[in-house]
Parts: structure tokens; C-alpha cells; sequence
């Protein structure tokens, strides 16, 4: 998965993080450092979803939560 790629949230390990399976959104920023455990941060088009998301931090995303989405689908 890279920068830009249209994407959707298939599964969350984390319990507050239940609410955004099925999410879609697009990857603004993958960091590269093999340490990191969440390097996916990811941009919601849904506004509700992407709110709690600023306000909590910017969480990220590992990519095994998430799949690669056409926009022609």
C-alpha cells in the first residue's frame, strides 16, 4: 500500500476501533520505520468517522486492517 491509494477498513484489532470497519478513505502518509506498529494513517471521507479520528490523535491503521478499493467499483 502506498501514498494516495483508496482504501477500506476491513478489520480492527483494537475495541475502539470497531466503529470504523467498513470505512472508506484515502492513505495520506505511510511511515517507512520497520518499529512502528500502526504506520497507515488514512484520510475517512466519511466527516462523522474522520472527526473522531483528529480528535483522538490521528490514529493509523496497520495494513493488514485494511484493502485497497477502486473508485470505479
Amino acid at each position: 500500500m502506498k501514498k494516495y491509494d483508496f482504501v477500506r477498513v476491513t478489520e480492527a484489532v483494537d475495541e475502539e476501533m470497531k466503529d470504523f470497519v467498513g470505512a472508506e478513505g484515502m492513505i495520506i502518509q505511510v511511515d517507512e520505520h520497520e518499529y512502528t506498529k500502526y504506520p497507515i494513517e488514512v484520510c475517512l471521507f466519511d466527516k462523522k468517522l474522520q472527526a473522531i479520528i483528529v480528535d483522538e490523535g490521528n490514529l493509523h491503521f496497520k495494513e493488514s486492517e485494511l484493502e485497497i478499493i477502486r473508485r470505479d467499483e
